[in-house]
């Protein structure tokens, strides 16, 4: 094993031991699988898809309160075995003190002292306010009509993850994540659901899905392809590469979007898409 891999993950499960964080508590907020987060802490970063393993560690530092940059900076140096190269923020006895500028006396002629008001500067700012609230209201009203009014997206609020599971029936995380991973077998159990899902992925992505909270598969799709599911009642849908990814539910599209490597979870039924998401946790 790479020595300086191996060195930045017991840095990493050093801090978040120091901060009594759990790695469930990880997967509560981030979904990533918890084999995949020991796999990150035990060094072992080539049982990870090299199309996640940065999306993974930025949600992983930022779950424990390191900066993600920094993360990934050390993991690319650490890749190469230059982890000791990171940069660290220069000694203050190494950096030279600007010199401060030297003060010019200047004369002024007591005639120029006399203050003058600045009448056009007030007068261009009145009418400068009103033209800037009505060039907001403008674009408001050409947003609303466009991309609103008439349009056959689907839209649904985005609600928490706890008011979702909520109005949902309830049912614990062993039950979501350990069922069958079969493909033929989701397909067979799902062809006639009423409800038809299309994942269109632009680039190659990992997915995760449960179909109607009994079914679960896990799969790549491959550059411009499309992956198309059914079901009676509803998906629960992991993706992890959010920016590469277009969702239609029975023919129209849903409004879902996503930055490129973002892990994104969703909810989809008969109303449309609901992101879930989880309030940040308090360290116990």
């Amino acid at each position: 094993m790479n020595e300086d891999l191996k060195n930045l993950a017991e840095e990493l499960k050093r801090v978040r031991e120091e901060k009594n964080i759990s790695l469930e508590s990880i997967y509560n907020r981030t979904r990533i699988d918890i084999k995949f987060l020991k796999a990150i802490e035990d060094g072992e970063f080539n049982v990870i898809d090299e199309l996640y393993i940065r999306a993974f560690l930025r949600e992983y530092a930022g779950s424990i309160g390191l900066e993600s940059t920094e993360v990934i900076q050390k993991y690319e140096l650490a890749k190469a075995g230059k982890l000791s190269e990171y940069s660290v923020i220069p000694n203050s006895a190494d950096v030279h003190e600007t010199p401060k500028p030297t003060k010019t006396k200047v004369f002024v002629s007591p005639e120029l002292t006399n203050p003058v008001t600045n009448y056009s500067a007030g007068y261009n700012k009145q009418i400068l306010i009103p033209i800037l609230g009505i060039s907001i209201l403008v674009i408001f009203a050409l947003v609303y009509l466009l991309f609103i009014k008439g349009s056959d997206t689907i839209v649904v609020q985005q609600k928490p993850f706890d008011e979702v599971l909520e109005s949902r029936e309830r049912y614990d995380d062993s039950e979501r994540f350990n069922f069958a991973n079969n493909d033929s077998t989701l397909m067979d159990s799902t062809k006639n659901g009423k409800l038809k899902l299309q994942i269109k992925a632009s680039q190659k992505v990992w997915v995760r899905i449960i179909i109607d909270k009994s079914n679960q598969d896990e799969f790549h799709i491959g550059k411009d392809s499309v992956k198309t599911l059914s079901a009676s009642h509803n998906f629960s849908v992991l993706l992890g590469d959010a920016g590469a990814v277009s969702l239609l539910l029975n023919g129209k599209p849903l409004n879902f979007s996503g930055k490129k490597g973002e892990i994104k979870n969703v909810f989809i039924d008969s109303t449309g898409l609901k992101f879930l998401y989880i309030k940040d946790e308090k360290n116990k």
